[in-house]
């Protein structure tokens, strides 16, 4: 009785009627705090609330529940049971569609206070996605957190640094350079270098043992005499056809910056290499509206500018011209919105779902259908 989303809701294969249901449910509640763990999850309902506007204002404003697809009867029973009619909810929806082109959550839940998610790794991308829809809404981290532990204390929930957690688990750092190697050294809390990336290996009372969970974490600072880490990226996810190392922060860091440099919105990106001649990246960009080819070329220049500044190793490949120019590839729309589908279909848990921004099997970009191809100028096809 205390879920304002029924727990069975969640367990619907359609995920179209499944998001339906979940927002038509929070219509009728008053919240105050808008949470996921993965901020794709957040971004992901805020366009279904926007595309799915009309209908739900009609479905709040007379106390009915219209989903796309077929609903099992206790479910729609129980959801039956506390609908109202709310028109003056239906009216924010309405009025904040008309007023900002979507519908934002901050105006449908003017009790609203703050936002909860992950913010390291490859969540700047879809925060930047989600600020129109937030407003002035202050967004919080949850820190160093997995299924294996929390391993991080936040102080600070405007960011995902915290102290490293030194009770609770026994946790040892291998340098991000020597993951994986059977002589690679394990370092201890007080051993860590700030600046420094490390592997994470985690030891516990739940019966794991010297377990590496392929997390990369950096070392951003010091406090109460104990180093502050940061969430990085998953461990292993490089592409390094030249000795570049291009890993998933430096494609989410350029990748971000260049699209916000050239004014250009995206649904989703990611970056691929080809082994061609000369061998190249491709970064596949699923535009939310359509541009002019001088347009995207702009954006092309920006992202290999952009990667040559965070990578110093791949500045160097492309000046020596061991890697090519980059490529730019339009996916089709809604493509990653139809590879998060495909995941989630084949059993990961939705709000769990992480698409990575980084792909060393490029036969990917065939799941998303690329549609256009474009090359900087002087590029030799």
């Amino acid at each position: 009785p205390l879920e304002g989303v029924p727990r069975a809701v969640y367990r619907l294969a359609d995920y179209e009627t499944k998001y339906y249901l979940v927002l038509r449910a929070a219509l009728d509640l008053k919240i105050a705090l808008l949470g996921a763990l993965n901020p794709s999850t957040l971004y992901l309902l805020c366009q279904k609330l926007t595309a799915w506007a009309d209908r739900l204002a009609d479905d709040v404003a007379q106390g009915t529940i219209r989903a796309p697809g077929p609903v099992p009867a206790d479910i729609q029973a129980r959801l039956d049971m506390r609908a109202r009619p709310r028109p003056a909810v239906a009216e924010r929806i309405r009025g904040s569609l008309a007023r900002h082109g979507i519908v934002r959550p901050v105006d449908v839940w003017p009790a609203l206070c703050g936002v909860l998610c992950w913010k390291g790794g490859s969540a700047p991308f879809y925060l930047d996605q989600l600020r129109p829809y937030l407003g002035d809404l202050p967004v919080m981290d949850y820190g160093y957190v997995a299924t294996e532990g929390a391993f991080g204390i936040t102080l600070d929930a405007g960011d995902g640094r915290g102290v490293v957690g030194v009770v609770g688990h026994v946790l040892e750092f291998v340098p991000e350079s020597a993951q994986g190697s059977p002589a690679a050294p394990a370092l201890g809390a007080d051993q860590l270098e700030v600046g420094r990336r490390y592997a994470v290996i985690v030891t516990g009372s739940h019966g794991l043992y010297r377990y590496d969970i392929n997390d990369i974490v950096e070392v951003v600072g010091t406090r109460y005499g104990l180093p502050e880490i940061r969430f990085v990226h998953k461990g292993g996810n490089m592409i390094s056809i030249t000795g570049e190392k291009v890993g998933e922060a430096h494609a989410v860091e350029a990748i971000t910056a260049a699209l916000r440099g050239c004014g250009v919105d995206a649904a989703g990106f990611a970056l691929t290499a080809r082994l061609a001649d000369p061998p190249h990246y491709c970064v596949a960009v699923e535009p939310v509206i359509e541009l002019a080819d001088d347009r995207w070329c702009d954006l092309l220049t920006a992202f290999d500018r952009e990667l040559q500044r965070v990578n110093l190793e791949y500045a160097a490949k492309r000046t020596s011209l061991r890697l090519g120019p980059p490529r730019l590839l339009l996916a089709p729309a809604g493509a990653f919105e139809r590879l998060r589908a495909q995941r989630v279909a084949a059993g990961a848990p939705d709000a769990h779902v992480k698409i990575p921004h980084l792909w060393r099997d490029p036969t990917l970009l065939d799941q998303i259908g690329v549609r256009r191809e474009l090359t900087l100028p002087g590029d030799p096809r």
